[in-house]
């Protein structure tokens, strides 16, 4: 190729409407992932194979460590295919996956154009808002979702299920909160306007979180809540933090009194006793139930095959080869309701160590190269997912990823020198 030639090529990969162009589709992915999949899968490869040019030219000046992780995300995949092969062949397929750990990655082909802009990671965190209250108000629209809340159903709004809606409403909450944080200095009337949209935002956000009924983000939630005042008010203002302690403990007891929500706490109290009795052996296949026996069914598995694990292919085969698991209504079952323990059987305690790097990346370069909102947000979404995750493997289903990605591109920085 002509020096000219490729001179151009380089000028348009790396030109600003280039970058906005891509960025623009990162935008459209974010809006069409809960209401059309099919139309955000477009999107996305737009984003994967609209990023290679760039990764290409500016590759020499990002911060290496995220990509040496994924080439160990890599390989790791292939070494635990590979001793599955070996030890248990029937459970192998006939080449490895590479999605499981490998898709943690994507957020770094959003974060290219992203690149550090405050604008941008507020545009992209709004479209994420805007994806889910759209989709909400349009099944609301549809199957009056909202009569069937207020009467005190479960509803989900077609989010897959119901706990990801709640998962996605704690999600819209903090980032809504993040962005009223971050409004810049505009004139009063248009701030308060901001402010009224926002807080009508995170209002909806906790109705969903409600009336989506789900224990484990409600619990998830009231960590959060527990941790947020010793690290928003301090442990030296001592009076502050005891009112700040009293109020939230007030509001929470309120919350408590409603018999929707003691019904769903209190629904498997059966499953509760016989787990706090010790009886582990006869454990009822109730919602907690089927999670607590899909656990004890994994942890045979990890005793077998602790260090390498038995591949990404095996963990549907953890509960359908148990006998607790073989009535015609749990045969379906694939998932362990655990994403550490799916990794685990998966891939090992290597693969358990690989998490803790890659959070760790994660954790420093947002310390080291964000504010303190963009710090808060970090730890808020990191404590939030690391619970929720117990009872869940939100980072092996599309919804999750899906989130996991925003937030990251949002506050990942790969470190681009300007002087280029």
């Amino acid at each position: 190729m002509p020096s000219n030639l490729k001179q151009q090529t380089k000028c348009l990969f790396t030109s600003k409407k280039y970058s906005l162009a891509i960025f623009v589709a990162c935008i459209l992915y974010t809006v069409t992932a809960l209401p059309r999949l099919e139309i955000s899968d477009l999107f996305k490869n737009i984003i994967i194979f609209g990023s290679l040019p760039a990764l290409y030219y500016n590759f020499s000046n990002y911060n290496k460590s995220i990509f040496w992780l994924a080439l160990i995300s890599i390989l790791i995949q292939v070494i635990s295919w590979a001793h599955a092969l070996v030890y248990v062949p029937e459970f192998a397929k006939s080449s490895p996956d590479l999605k499981p750990l490998s898709s943690l990655f994507l957020f770094v082909l959003i974060a290219i154009w992203i690149d550090g802009s405050n604008l941008r990671r507020i545009a992209l965190f709004s479209s994420f808002i805007l994806s889910f209250v759209s989709t909400a108000f349009y099944d609301i629209y549809t199957n009056d979702s909202l009569s069937l809340a207020l009467s005190g159903q479960r509803i989900d709004y077609g989010m897959h299920n119901a706990q990801f809606t709640s998962m996605l409403s704690v999600v819209v909450c903090i980032l809504t909160a993040y962005i009223l944080a971050k409004l810049p200095d505009e004139r009063k009337r248009v701030k308060l306007s901001l402010y009224a949209l926002g807080g009508s935002a995170i209002a909806f956000a906790l109705f969903s979180l409600y009336a989506s009924q789900s224990r484990q983000v409600w619990l998830a939630v009231t960590v959060l809540l527990s941790l947020a005042p010793i690290v928003l008010v301090g442990t030296k203002h001592i009076r502050k933090l005891v009112i700040t302690y009293s109020l939230l403990a007030v509001t929470l007891i309120g919350i408590f009194q409603l018999d929707s929500v003691k019904q769903r706490v209190f629904y498997e109290s059966s499953a509760i006793s016989t787990l706090t009795q010790g009886n582990w052996d006869n454990i009822p296949m109730t919602s907690i139930g089927i999670r607590v026996n899909s656990w004890l069914e994994a942890s045979k598995w990890i005793a077998e095959r602790p260090i390498l694990g038995s591949d990404f292919n095996a963990i549907p085969y953890v509960t359908r080869t148990a006998e607790k698991f073989q009535t015609a209504k749990l045969q379906g079952f694939g998932h362990l309701h655990n994403y550490y323990l799916e990794v685990w059987v998966a891939f090992g305690i290597v693969g358990l160590i690989f998490l803790v790097v890659f959070y760790r990346e994660i954790l420093i370069n947002v310390i080291n190269n964000q504010g303190k909102e963009e710090r808060y947000l970090l730890y808020s979404f990191l404590v939030f997912w690391f619970i929720i995750s117990m009872f869940e493997s939100y980072n092996h289903k599309f919804l999750g990823l899906y989130v996991h990605t925003i937030i990251l591109a949002g506050l990942y920085s790969l470190k681009v020198r300007k002087n280029n």
